[in-house]
C-alpha cells in the first residue's frame, strides 16, 4: 500500500467518509498484473448492479420520455438538450448510488442542466418518494447548493470526477456537465448580461392551464414566443388524453398550438381552459346548453363561444 493511499484513506476517514472508490486507483499501482485485473473486475460488477438501482429509480419513465417532456414545457429546452441532461441525469444517480451519497449533507453536487431536470422529477413527491424506496430503500436527498460548509462547486468538481473514473467514455467537457453559476450560487457578470438581453428580446411568462372537467391545475414558465404546441403536449402526457380529443381556450375564444403568448397579448399568470371531448361526455351537438355560467359553457360548446343568456 503507498503512502499516497494510506494518507487520503486518513483524510477521508476525518470527514466521516470511507468510499474505496477515491483511493481505489492508487491502491491499484501497489498490487500485481492479477490483483488489478480482479479489483477491475469487482468494479465493473458492482457498477452494474447499481446501473441495474437506477433503472428502478426511473422504472416509471424509462426513457425520460415525461422529464424531458416537462423540462422542455417548463424550460423551454430543445429536444436535444432534454435528452442529453436525462442521460447525464442517469450517469449522476449511478454515481451517487456507488457512494452512498444519499443524505444530507451531501458529497457530490450535479451541474445546472442535472439539477434542474432533478427538481423537476422532485416535483412529483409521491412518485419520486416510492422511486427511491424501490431502487435503494432509502430517500435520495437534494440540497440547495448555498448550504452547508462545502461549495457546490467543489461537489460538483468531485461529480465529474467521479463519472469520468466510471464511465470513461463520457466527454465531462461537453457543456451538460457545466456550471452555470459561480461558487457562491450566483450567476456570472457576464452571463446576467447575456441573459438580460436575451430577456428583453423575449419576455417570460408563467402561464395556467386549468382541466375544466377534473378542475386540475398545471403551470408553466415560458417565453412569450414560445408556441403554445409545447404547453398543449406537456398537458397531453400530465393529464393523459389523446391531443385530438382536447380544445383550449383563452378569454373564451378558442387557441392552437401554433400560437403565441405574445400574439393573443397573454400577461403573468393568465389561465387558458382545457375541456376535453370523449366517448362519456355529451356533445354539444347532442343537446341544449344547460347553463349560462362560463365554465358550463364552455365544456357545452368548446367550438363555440358562451351562448348568450336568455332573457
Amino acid at each position: 500500500m503507498t503512502k499516497a493511499a494510506d494518507h487520503l484513506r486518513e483524510t477521508i476517514r476525518s470527514v466521516g467518509k470511507s468510499y474505496a472508490s477515491l483511493f481505489a486507483e492508487l491502491e491499484l499501482e501497489a498490487l500485481s498484473i492479477n490483483d488489478k485485473t480482479e479489483i477491475k473486475e469487482k468494479q465493473e460488477n458492482n457498477k452494474e448492479e447499481h446501473i441495474k438501482k437506477c433503472e428502478l429509480f426511473f422504472a416509471d419513465d424509462i426513457n425520460g420520455d415525461k422529464l424531458c417532456m416537462d423540462a422542455i414545457c417548463r424550460l423551454g429546452w430543445t429536444v436535444e438538450k432534454a435528452k442529453k441532461a436525462f442521460a447525464a441525469y442517469k450517469k449522476f444517480i449511478v454515481v451517487k448510488s456507488l457512494l452512498y451519497d444519499f443524505d444530507i449533507p451531501s458529497y457530490l453536487s450535479p451541474p445546472t442542466a442535472v439539477d434542474e431536470l432533478w427538481h423537476i422529477h422532485l416535483s412529483n413527491t409521491k412518485k419520486y418518494f416510492d422511486a427511491c424506496m424501490r431502487a435503494f430503500g432509502t430517500v435520495l436527498h437534494h440540497e440547495s447548493s448555498l448550504e452547508y460548509d462545502e461549495t457546490h462547486t467543489t461537489r460538483l468538481r468531485r461529480a465529474r470526477a467521479q463519472i469520468h473514473n466510471i464511465f470513461p467514455d463520457e466527454n465531462i467537457d461537453d457543456p451538460i456537465w457545466s456550471d452555470t453559476t459561480t461558487s457562491s450560487g450566483s450567476k456570472s457578470q457576464s452571463e446576467e448580461n447575456s441573459q438580460t438581453t436575451t430577456c428583453q428580446k423575449t419576455p417570460g411568462l408563467s402561464i395556467k392551464v386549468k382541466h375544466i372537467q377534473s378542475q386540475q391545475e398545471l403551470y408553466f414558465k415560458l417565453n412569450s414566443t414560445t408556441l403554445l404546441s409545447k404547453v398543449f403536449s406537456c398537458c397531453s402526457e400530465r393529464f393523459q388524453f389523446h391531443p385530438s380529443t382536447a380544445r383550449f381556450f383563452y378569454g373564451g375564444i378558442r387557441i392552437h398550438g401554433d400560437q403565441t403568448p405574445a400574439q393573443l397579448e397573454m400577461s403573468e399568470l393568465d389561465q387558458i381552459d382545457l375541456v376535453l371531448e370523449h366517448e362519456n361526455y355529451i356533445q354539444p351537438s347532442q343537446v341544449e346548453p344547460l347553463s349560462t355560467s362560463p365554465s358550463s359553457s364552455l365544456a357545452a360548446a368548446p367550438d363555440q363561444p358562451p351562448p348568450p343568456e336568455s332573457r
